[in-house]
């Protein structure tokens, strides 16, 4: 938790070259779920995407892999979810990816939302560059981010066109979140999970767009940190301060909670509600304030 506010800081992340028009999409192979991205006979054609450069990478449905170690062969771009199903790219202790641009939800055609992108982040750093979250189609991607994760990001969108559905989630205060600037859309979920002292916010360096049909959750279950003032998002510049939803869950009745806006912030005030026995001691006051004022 914070009692003052400090200027967003950008962790920047490398740019990579520009890609070549023979540039190629080069789709995750194994099966075993959660097995290691940096092995080249996981991807079709044995190597990782980028190491022909250009090229990019594709988490197809059903399937899921994780970065434990630094890639130093960088993708130009990734696609998590292209069809039928669930696809997970898992970032642990220790991990490092960057590219130019992540698609997390890319593209489900047809009628059933049953096409689901995630992008787990619970240590190590994720670059994701142009960071979009449900792209296309009626796609849904959801971004975790907990533990000692850090996820830079250039410009974020959250459920860019009607019909997607995306979801950032954010757990505990260990993580580091940093961005130029954030749009959520219509069906984005924004959701933090705060842990004993509060929760990481996401510290852009520029700005923060809220469409008034987007939907905000904050749960407190492990919250102990008493009054104060907790940073959700921090943002040079804001367009909208107008949710859809907003759910604060699970803080401890003797406080209240409520979200507000600043010029740099939006954030999550929580204060005491007065016991009982202050009601009463109150109206006592009052009463005895007029019984005075009419004697005279």
């Amino acid at each position: 938790m914070k009692s003052f506010k400090k200027n967003a800081t950008f962790a920047a992340f490398a740019v990579l070259s520009s890609v070549p028009s023979d540039a190629a999409t080069i789709s995750y192979s194994s099966n075993v779920a959660g097995s290691d991205y940096a092995v080249g006979t996981n991807w079709n054609g044995g190597s990782i995407p980028g190491t022909t450069p250009g090229d990019g990478g594709l988490i197809n449905a059903n399937k899921s892999t994780t970065v434990s170690s630094v890639i130093t062969t960088n993708p130009a771009s990734l696609q998590i979810q292209n069809a039928l199903g669930t696809a997970t790219i898992n970032v642990t202790t220790g991990g490092s990816l960057t590219t130019s641009s992540t698609n997390v939800g890319h593209n489900r055609t047809g009628t059933v939302a049953d096409g689901i992108g995630v992008l787990n982040i619970t240590g190590g750093t994720y670059s994701g560059g142009t960071v979009i979250v449900g792209n296309a189609g009626i796609a849904e991607g959801i971004i975790n981010v907990s533990g000692a994760g850090t996820f830079n990001f250039g410009t974020m969108t959250v459920d860019r066109i009607a019909g997607t559905k995306g979801t950032i989630n954010v757990t505990g205060s260990s993580a580091s979140i940093n961005g130029t600037s954030m749009t959520l859309n219509d069906n984005a979920f924004l959701n933090f999970t705060l842990g004993s002292a509060g929760v990481a916010s996401i510290s852009l360096s520029n700005a923060f767009t809220l469409n008034a049909l987007a939907n905000l959750s904050i749960d407190a279950s492990l919250y102990a940190g008493g009054v104060g003032i907790i940073d959700l998002v921090t943002f040079a510049t804001n367009t909208g301060t107008t949710w859809n939803s907003v759910a604060i869950n699970n803080l401890d009745p003797a406080y209240a909670g409520v979200v507000k806006f600043d010029t740099d912030s939006m954030y999550l005030e929580i204060s005491p509600i007065p016991e009982p026995s202050a009601f009463v001691l109150l109206g006592l006051s009052v009463m005895g304030f007029t019984a005075t004022r009419r004697r005279r």
